[in-house]
């Protein structure tokens, strides 16, 4: 059965946050944007901590971001990657 009933709870700028009716929680991506999964040397996965308008408090993420005008989507992703960690990529994989 498909889900018919979605009740957006928060929008930003370019993503929405909402709920399923099932009450599964979705992500709505718009326009263009990128996900990181960085993964150090040691094989340990890198992941950020952020404000939540939701949870109002910090929650545990990877980096993300939108795609900007002119740049392609390997560029935007370490852009985001050093913007939101600190860290710079020396090799990038697509994942789909």
């Amino acid at each position: 059965m498909e889900n018919t009933e979605q009740k957006i709870l928060c929008r930003h700028r370019w993503m929405s946050l909402g709920v399923g009716d099932r009450g599964e929680p979705f992500i709505e991506i718009e326009g263009d944007g990128v996900l990181i999964v960085p993964i150090t040397e040691n094989r340990e996965v890198l992941m950020i901590m952020e404000p939540s308008v939701t949870e109002r408090k910090p929650v545990l993420g990877l980096p993300a971001g939108a795609i900007d005008r002119g740049e392609t989507s390997r560029e935007s992703a370490n852009r985001e990657l050093q913007e939101e960690s600190g860290y710079k990529s020396e090799r990038l994989d697509y994942l789909g």
